[in-house]
């Protein structure tokens, strides 16, 4: 298992992983900004930022501050619960893999 873990690039997997959010995010950004309404940048990053965490217009924070901040702690939000149940399932997996060793020994 050491062995495929070197030779397995992991932060290239990360960087190609983080590709496509970051194209949405700066595409959905540039077509709000540009095209739709024509409005701050800030906005444009907020509005990306919304659709792309799947949390919706529903409630808007005036503020560029609190626009700011949605913007940041959004996207963190997403993968903390995302790393979350991804640990969840991998500590199930796990014990399958020890029994399964201890039933090839």
């Amino acid at each position: 298992m050491e062995e495929v873990n070197k030779l397995i690039n992991y932060h290239r997997r990360y960087a190609l992983a983080l590709i496509g959010p970051v194209g949405v995010l700066l595409t959905g950004m540039a077509l709000h900004f540009y095209t739709l309404i024509r409005e701050r940048p800030s906005d444009g990053l907020y509005w990306a930022t919304i659709t792309l965490t799947t949390i919706g217009m529903a409630i808007c924070p005036e503020s560029n501050m609190a626009k700011l901040f949605a913007t940041f702690y959004l996207p963190l939000a997403v993968i903390a619960l995302a790393d979350a149940v991804s640990d969840v399932q991998m500590s199930g997996m796990r014990r399958k893999i020890r029994g399964f060793r201890a039933l090839m020994t």
